[in-house]
């Protein structure tokens, strides 16, 4: 096991409150245990993450193109909603039936397809 380094947190009273009651373990122990649970259930999907990513990258560069990097806790918390709403402005603005095609593989892309991705 790599060597461990000490780091400080702050966390809400409730949460530490649940550290406290994991059977066996010390807080210290408990908290880099829910860490790591947390990391891995995060890896678990980001292959499917990475693949909506680069699927559905024409409509999702333009409906956060006008964001930058700082901007990313909103579009975690909120990416459905935000593209939904994207796509209504497109097509309130344009007439014109616009498309967007995969640029992985060659198809039309469904924006529906794309916001009930992003909710699941």
């Amino acid at each position: 096991m790599a060597k461990l380094r000490k780091t400080s947190l702050q966390l809400p009273p409730t949460l530490l409150h649940e550290m406290s009651r994991c059977p066996g373990l010390n807080r210290s122990e408990a908290l880099r245990l829910w860490i790591e649970r947390g990391q891995y259930l995060a890896g678990i999907n980001s292959a499917n993450v990475a693949h909506i990513a680069e699927e559905y990258a024409p409509i999702l560069r333009a409906a956060l193109e006008d964001l930058d990097y700082d901007d990313y806790r909103v579009v975690v918390r909120s990416l459905p909603q935000m593209v939904a709403g994207f796509f209504g402005e497109v097509l309130s603005e344009r007439s014109d039936g616009r498309s967007w095609r995969s640029e992985v593989h060659d198809h039309e892309l469904d924006p529906n397809e794309l916001v009930k991705k992003l909710e699941n």
